[in-house]
């Protein structure tokens, strides 16, 4: 690594921007550091570095307000971290010699590779390469291949490559699946019932996608004497088989989430845990930790308990069937399933009037064949089935963390009548935590979504500061009918936004308008839940994690952050290579799209029927010039005066789509 030769530093991640030099992220600058390209020192995207501050200069002014602000930039001195040594790409070759040119974009350099160190791999095959340790900028990096994925293009070796390129493989060490094995082996003993509160005469069930594979949570309802509903939130106790500092938990952690590609789960943890020991599965007992909520006849909550329980699911609802017994269909277990339906909504009312934002966006699902070739693309719907689980689900992770702050305190009575002293009396939040935050969008993004609004004639008012009043975006969305419209004005929200991450350090959560918020419910699949998993016990053990703790928390935090990014990229390029393939076999067609994007090189359309996104290239739109208008999102031909805008419906023809590069080109069909 570099030593530093300069002081003072400040320690920070890098992001590499793609103009050129690249903004480190910490937290002594909202604003971040910038960096220009020649004062990299080799850093790498998700590197974390030392930076010695230079100065500031002049930003960009923004396109909307003209406003031009100072930035601070930097130098930096020292990688601390590599966040990732590992690439893939195409194999090439000149004169004897090989290289690699990354596919991931951020990677800026060439990697050198010595004829020996090739693999057995062909020039124009992707490979896995390893780059070796990098210290002199002004040489490129040297690696060899550790993997040949195959021919580009082909459906097997573009999964590896996705998977990969992020840092994510489906094997396991020998260890972790041997120690995962004893463990699943050992089963549940009688003495792992201890101190479990029981619910198995209960009547608990689960609900989840038809092809789901591993069941973090289950639903229990039970009609007490005197009225009251008791809702219990049972997640499976992941903790209790994954103990702190073994290899197992290493390798979680090094995993961090578990990842969902079009045609695979790559998991967090060993099968023989998340598909059976840790999943929830009908008709066998299994070990949970629980949020158990009590709500009166009137839908009121009236308190909660937590604590490892012991549960016995009886049903495994898919959403659909769910939905089934919740639009009348008769069954045994319907008087729950309706019961917990009925608490669902009054929690979700009770959001919606705080302010909560609804920013449902259409999700597809790529159905592919055994040869992995995708045969139908069909949109998901969402039903009450699924909000039920999801108002359930963040009921639980908004009380565990409240419970958590408390350090494990009994909440006051006078909480249950809306006052939170948890907002009043600080001493009460010296605890190590980790939450699920969600920063309010910045003042420049805000004026960038106000003034698109008020171009397609739905005005939004900001803040006297600046800021955006969620019941006023809320108010302004609900004026949209469902459509392609409002999914366009959705993205463009949703861009706004300040991305939700994993931190000790509590801002609330501004999407769900909750001031404390944390993730309980999925241990199975993500790491920060089996943290908050192991804080609970603490707490329930009256040792709650101190506030000298957080440092390590945080760490723990960001590297779960960065992993929950990689893991949503890989998804999203996984169906987006599918999505390009099917649409490869479309080529010539015509079909109805909605612009989604207009830049100075042309349009980018979305076909409505299966979302896929292409550009329709300026060069093929005539030999006039056009305009663009940012502020307006328009761009408007000089001659012809013919405007387009985000959100207009045209028909266009694909014309090519290479699933390789992921690239669909459109043309307008006139007329």
């Amino acid at each position: 690594m570099n030593n530093p030769t300069e002081t003072p530093t400040i320690e920070g991640m890098v992001v590499v921007l793609g103009r050129g030099g690249g903004i480190v992220r910490c937290d002594e600058y909202a604003d971040g550091i910038r960096i220009a390209e020649g004062d990299m020192n080799t850093a790498l995207h998700g590197d974390e570095v030392k930076v010695l501050i230079t100065g500031k200069k002049a930003a960009k002014p923004s396109i909307t307000t003209g406003a031009a602000t100072m930035e601070t930039t930097g130098k930096i001195t020292e990688i601390i971290l590599r966040a990732k040594t590992e690439f893939t790409g195409v194999l090439g070759g000149y004169q004897g010699k090989y290289f690699l040119k990354a596919s991931d974009p951020k990677f800026y350099p060439t990697i050198e590779i010595d004829a020996a160190h090739t693999g057995g791999a062909a020039v124009g095959e992707r490979v896995y390469a390893a780059m070796d340790e990098w210290t002199d900028p002004k040489k490129n990096p040297t690696g060899r291949v550790v993997k040949m994925l195959g021919k580009p293009g082909e459906h097997e070796t573009e999964m590896q490559a996705i998977a990969l390129e992020r840092g994510f493989t489906e094997a396991f060490p020998e260890g972790v699946l041997e120690d995962a094995k004893a463990i699943d082996k050992r089963g549940i003993r009688e003495e792992d019932l201890r101190d479990r509160r029981d619910f198995r005469k209960i009547v608990t069930f689960t609900i989840d996608p038809y092809d789901a594979k591993d069941f973090d949570d289950a639903i229990s309802v039970e009609k007490l004497a005197n009225g009251d509903t008791e809702i219990g939130i049972h997640i499976a106790d992941v903790s209790h088989y994954v103990e702190l500092g073994t290899d197992l938990d290493k390798e979680a952690l090094a995993r961090a989430t578990s990842v969902y590609l079009v045609d695979r789960t790559i998991p967090m943890l060993p099968r023989v845990l998340s598909d059976d020991l840790c999943s929830l599965l009908p008709n066998v007992d299994r070990l949970t930790m629980s949020c158990v909520v009590t709500f009166g006849a009137d839908g009121e909550e009236k308190g909660a308990w937590f604590g490892p329980t012991v549960i016995h699911s009886a049903m495994r609802f898919t959403y659909e069937s769910a939905q089934e017994v919740l639009d009348g269909a008769p069954h045994e277990f319907r008087e729950e399933v309706m019961e917990a339906a009925r608490i669902a909504r009054g929690l979700g009312k009770k959001r919606t009037e705080d302010g909560a934002l609804v920013l449902e966006q259409e999700e597809i699902k790529v159905i592919i064949d055994e040869k992995g070739t995708p045969i139908k693309i069909v949109k998901k719907v969402r039903t009450e089935s699924h909000t039920l689980i999801e108002e359930l689900m963040l009921l639980a992770n908004r009380r565990i963390a409240e419970f958590l702050e408390r350090g494990g305190k009994a909440k006051p009575a006078s909480y249950r009548h809306g006052h939170d002293p948890l907002r009043e009396d600080p001493s009460e939040t010296e605890h190590a935590v980790i939450y699920r935050t969600h920063d309010q969008p910045s003042p420049e993004k805000a004026e960038d979504l106000a003034f698109f609004m008020r171009s397609i004639g739905h005005p939004l008012t900001l803040r006297k500061d600046g800021s955006i009043d969620p019941k006023m975006l809320r108010k302004t969305l609900e004026t949209f009918q469902n459509g392609d419209l409002k999914q366009t004005v959705l993205t463009f929200v949703i861009r706004s936004m300040a991305k939700a991450v994993y931190t000790t350090k509590n801002i609330g959560h501004y999407g769900l308008q909750f001031q404390h918020y944390t993730h309980f419910t999925s241990p199975i699949r993500r790491y920060p839940d089996l943290v908050i998993h192991r804080l609970v016990r603490y707490a329930l053990a009256g040792k709650p994690a101190p506030a000298s703790a957080r440092k390590v928390y945080e760490r723990t935090a960001r590297l779960c952050s960065m992993a929950e990014v990689r893991a949503a990229d890989a998804e999203r390029e996984s169906v987006k290579f599918k999505l390009t393939q099917f649409m490869a076999t479309k080529v010539g067609e015509t079909i109805t799209g909605m612009i989604t994007g207009v830049t100075e090189w042309g349009l980018y359309v979305r076909d409505k029927e299966t979302t896929a996104e292409g550009l329709v290239s300026l060069r093929t739109m005539g030999t006039e010039s056009f305009t663009l208008n940012p502020k307006l999102a328009t761009l408007t031909g000089e001659t012809s005066k013919r405007s387009f805008r985000i959100g207009d419906t045209i028909l266009v023809k694909i014309v090519r789509a290479d699933a390789e590069r992921r690239q669909i080109d459109y043309e307008i069909v006139q007329g």
